[in-house]
């Protein structure tokens, strides 16, 4: 096998898998996905106590202090078991820019991620088609009375609840930063959306949001190293997570075959499609080895190699996945329709993570890009 683990690797995988059976993930997926915030707040508190929501960020903050390799396993098998809670938004990409600050605003949240208390989001995106961090047009203005006014737009801000601690990029007498916002303070205002896996984003309006002095929590280079890297994070494991549905989903089908017969045999029996589920099964592991190859490139620092590399996977993942899904429609039949079936709870899933961060048409051309930019020119 190419895929070697290590102990602490294998222990995470299982206790999300041991959760996903005590907790009947799909059941409360197909429940939660039509709810006001598409999660459940308890199950999110449970999934702090089992030191996942806090697995990145520092020991100071409570957090377990990981590295990024094997809080993968752990994305992997959250979509694998189609877990809702937004793991990737706050425990992964929300949390790299918390661990970057030692602000207190920043450690206070930090301790809340930790224990469970509150689900924190980025809200960096204010271009539709963008998936590269761009110095953003929100603006923060310093008050003679003291603390800042926060006035622009964000689109897409996952994760979302009236509840949702917000890290909104802006500008600072022209530096890039990141403040803290709460989603409930005067000023902001929500445009909800349901997604295709039944969470909510948002589009927030600022409109001179008063904010204190202390909810600066980056300025600088390193507002923009944070972010750039918290995306990046992100998307490799938005790409695990796609792995790992596909994964789940070539296995659901391969047991349906095996049920379904025909001519006195099972579907599974029959050479075309034993051949379909095969080319199936070799897109999915050449995903799951292309995510793991730009984990292992990001750990050496988020060059243009890591980039090309993490855009390469995000497209390959997604790609995978989504054939996974019409293939596991078409294997179905008819019940491959129905609300009934739970291959559709995964082929709704995987729209939504396969889009989020940047679909596969954008990184293929991200990806190609920045493979000619690693090319010696020739004198």
């Amino acid at each position: 096998m190419w895929r070697h683990e290590d102990e602490l690797q294998s222990m995470l995988r299982d206790s999300v898998d041991r959760y996903a059976v005590a907790n009947d993930t799909l059941v409360r997926f197909r429940d939660k996905r039509g709810s006001a915030d598409g999660f459940d707040t308890q199950s999110w508190r449970d999934m702090a106590a089992l030191g996942w929501t806090g697995a990145l960020l520092p020991e100071e903050a409570g957090g377990a202090g990981l590295d990024f390799l094997p809080v993968l396993s752990l994305a992997e098998a959250i979509g694998r078991n189609l877990i809702p809670e937004p793991f990737v938004a706050s425990a992964i990409i929300a949390a790299t820019v918390l661990g970057a600050s030692n602000a207190p605003a920043a450690r206070k949240l930090a301790r809340a991620l930790v224990a469970g208390e509150d689900v924190i989001a980025l809200a960096d995106q204010e271009d539709i088609a963008a998936i590269e961090p761009a110095a953003p047009h929100t603006a923060l203005q310093p008050l003679d009375s003291g603390g800042f006014a926060l006035t622009g737009s964000k689109i897409f801000v996952p994760a979302w609840t009236s509840e949702t601690r917000l890290l909104v990029s802006a500008t600072l007498e022209g530096d890039p930063v990141v403040i803290a916002v709460d989603a409930r303070a005067p000023g902001v205002a929500a445009e909800t959306h349901r997604m295709t896996d039944g969470t909510i984003c948002a589009h927030l309006t600022f409109d001179k949001a008063a904010l204190d002095s202390d909810a600066l929590i980056l300025r600088g280079d390193d507002a923009t190293d944070a972010i750039r890297l918290a995306l990046a994070r992100g998307t490799i494991a938005l790409a695990a997570q796609l792995e790992g549905a596909a994964r789940r989903l070539l296995s659901m089908t391969g047991n349906y075959l095996n049920q379904r017969a025909q001519f006195e045999k099972p579907l599974a029996s029959f050479q075309s499609v034993r051949h379909g589920l095969v080319s199936q099964h070799l897109q999915i592991e050449l995903a799951g080895a292309s995510w793991r190859s730009a984990a292992a490139s990001l750990q050496q620092g988020l060059t243009g190699e890591a980039a090309m590399r993490i855009s390469a996977a995000k497209a390959r993942c997604a790609d995978a996945a989504q054939g996974m899904s019409k293939a596991a429609i078409h294997y179905h039949g008819a019940f491959g329709f129905t609300e009934e079936a739970d291959i559709g709870l995964y082929a709704n899933a995987i729209l939504r993570w396969a889009s989020w961060l940047g679909n596969a048409d954008a990184h293929r051309g991200r990806a190609l890009n920045l493979s000619r930019e690693q090319q010696p020119t020739c004198n």
